[in-house]
């Protein structure tokens, strides 16, 4: 069934049953289907055309999946943003989504009127009952169930292009991955209804944040299986633990982040939540000891897989019940075919051998948004080229081994080494920048700028400066070293691994205030 046939479904056979929830609000299926169904007709009739793409600038909430819903209702293309975007950031991704609509809050409702010139500017749909800024379009008055309403379209075709997720890229600038409803479908209901066993009669609780491919699938799965989703508006170790503390909920969703301070947080206390049945972790690869730290603090099993923007979701699962070793990213899902080739060659490895991971399958993204040669690059002959390898047992268990892409994740969050060059480069006191990544013991790993001086010192201020209004806050440098040079091949490739061996002087860290947790909730929410 399409996104439109499930939420129709729903509503005649689940009705009244609590659909999604956040902090603030609830929306039961029945209600999901009319608002939907009236959001989509009012942005159809007057704004939206099959195709045209239609932004969701919002955190979690309950109104960031109606949008999910009723953009594809409308028969259009749904694009989600991260809200912790810089203001360059965002402004090249509306321009190269050519968005006709954007629906946000009012803060960012503000924030984009100074962004986006007036001759040009998308409609505006702003949640919330508070006074609209002017232009702007009502949420509220869109999603009104009361007033007539033209039908929505209900046509987008399985395989129609039906979102486009924006994810770091290797030349600077944010990629789009182009993604069907089949896609995120497929995914969902090989994931998380066949292996982990979601049903109707589970109560999700999701703290992470809804621009994520991986929270978006499960909330596909959870339309799927009939369930229940509790959408947390930030996330906050003890919020969680205090749900979880009610034993309502059988299914947890995060990053390895939050796990890692779930996991801190209830060691501070006399005694620790009761885990619920289900935990999953993606989003970032995940250690064997957060795994075993996590089971001998919660006496549950904490799930873990390999996923991609890429691939719509996760693509590999451990299973809950199994015997697993300890590195294992587990069996790749049922239907995907995976093979492990030389990254030089494209040839398979052999058995045993270390290889880059390819993919193919019904989760495969369709390409990238306006690059034609990365998404050739990429996908070959329907196979999705990850940049990560592995190794395989003789069960199929893979085990990721290294990364081949130059990709740094922080707090589940992925940051390109180029993205931060870009920026640091321009500086008048720089000649030269490389970026690698660091290990932290919370977040994964974290940035790391090594520059070289221009005919005298480094401006280490102008450097955190031009990161921190040009980059989104998670991408900006935890610290900034000088080196003498930075390596480089004969070809010109810089040799990351090398630039931790080369004597370097530490210039200058970065505030607390730099590295928020871009998970947790929200000043200003209860």
């Amino acid at each position: 069934m399409t996104i439109s046939q499930l939420v129709l479904s729903n509503a005649a056979v689940r009705g009244d049953r609590i659909a999604f929830k956040d902090d603030d609000r609830a929306v039961d299926h029945r209600q999901l289907e009319r608002r939907t169904r009236s959001l989509a007709g009012r942005l159809g009739a007057e704004w939206l055309q099959p195709g045209d793409r239609a932004a969701i600038l919002l955190g979690n909430r309950v109104e960031a999946m109606e949008s999910y819903i009723a953009i594809a209702r409308a028969g259009a293309v749904g694009v989600p943003l991260n809200s912790l975007l810089s203001d360059a950031e965002l402004s090249y991704v509306l321009q190269d989504s050519e968005c006709r609509v954007i629906i946000t809050d009012r803060a960012n409702a503000e924030r984009l009127r100074r962004m986006v010139p007036g001759d040009r500017a998308p409609e505006v749909v702003v949640v919330g009952d508070a006074r609209m800024p002017e232009g702007a379009l009502s949420f509220e008055s869109l999603a009104d169930v009361e007033a007539p309403a033209p039908p929505p379209r209900d046509d987008l075709a399985l395989d129609d292009v039906a979102w486009i997720f924006y994810s770091s890229g290797t030349t600077g600038r944010p990629k789009g991955v182009l993604s069907s409803q089949r896609s995120y479908l497929w995914s969902a209901s090989a994931s998380y209804l066949s292996v982990l066993g979601l049903s109707e009669a589970d109560r999700v609780l999701l703290p992470i944040p809804l621009y994520h491919a991986f929270a978006y699938s499960l909330c596909v799965g959870v339309l799927q299986a009939g369930a229940t989703a509790h959408i947390m508006t930030g996330f906050d170790p003890d919020g969680v633990a205090a749900l979880l503390d009610t034993g309502s909920y059988t299914f947890l969703a995060g990053v390895p982040t939050m796990f890692h301070h779930l996991v801190t947080a209830a060691r501070r206390r006399d005694a620790a939540p009761a885990g619920p049945p289900i935990c999953i972790v993606a989003g970032a690869p995940s250690s064997s000891e957060l795994r075993r730290s996590w089971e001998e603090t919660f006496h549950v099993p904490l799930v873990d897989g390999y996923g991609a923007t890429e691939l719509c979701g996760v693509a590999t699962l451990n299973w809950p019940a199994e015997n697993r070793t300890d590195e294992s990213c587990g069996l790749p899902l049922r239907g995907l075919d995976v093979r492990l080739t030389d990254p030089d060659t494209g040839a398979e490895v052999p058995p045993s051998g270390e290889g880059e991971m390819w993919f193919s399958g019904p989760s495969v993204m369709s390409g990238y948004h306006n690059l034609p040669e990365e998404t050739a690059t990429t996908l070959v002959d329907g196979w999705y080229r990850t940049g990560d390898l592995a190794r395989t047992d003789r069960s199929g268990r893979l085990t990721v081994t290294g990364r081949i892409r130059e990709i740094i994740i922080r707090g589940g969050e992925n940051i390109y080494p180029a993205e931060i060059e870009h920026v640091i480069a321009r500086i008048p006191s720089v000649a030269d920048v490389a970026v690698a990544a660091k290990d932290h013991e919370e977040l994964g790993q974290v940035p790391v700028a090594f520059v070289v001086a221009e005919g005298g010192a480094i401006n280490v201020q102008a450097v955190f400066d031009a990161c921190r209004t040009q980059l989104a806050a998670f991408k900006v440098p935890s610290e900034i070293r000088q080196v003498d040079v930075v390596p480089r091949s004969g070809s010109g490739k810089i040799l990351r691994r090398q630039l931790w061996e080369s004597p370097t002087r530490l210039l200058g860290t970065a505030d607390a205030s730099d590295f928020p947790n871009e998970h947790r909730r929200p000043e200003g929410r209860p």
